[in-house]
């Protein structure tokens, strides 16, 4: 596993149904992107992806996190099973 899969993390907020994953602390200098899909990039000033928001997780992505994790792992960098594995599945309500 590299060390950008080793230090990948992801933090859910029910409450807003946000999904939040980063290879790396909050940090200054960040540019915010936003991708075809609706999904919001975090660009560290050396240009590396460093984080993706992904709003309505459970409401547009919970059906499609095989793709969902395509799409994380090829934003950070690192392998797509690391990312689904991360992504969590479970069902919630608001």
């Amino acid at each position: 596993m590299s060390n950008r899969a080793a230090s990948l993390t992801a933090k859910y907020d029910d409450f807003s149904d946000v999904l939040y994953m980063a290879i790396s602390k909050p940090r200054d200098g960040v540019t915010y992107l936003e991708t075809d899909e609706g999904l919001l990039l975090r660009v560290g000033p050396d240009g590396h992806t460093v984080g993706v928001t992904v709003e309505d997780y459970q409401y547009v992505w919970k059906a499609r996190l095989d793709e969902l994790a395509g799409v994380i792992a090829l934003n950070l960098d690192v392998d797509p099973v690391t990312v689904r594995e991360r992504l969590p599945s479970g069902h919630t309500t608001h």
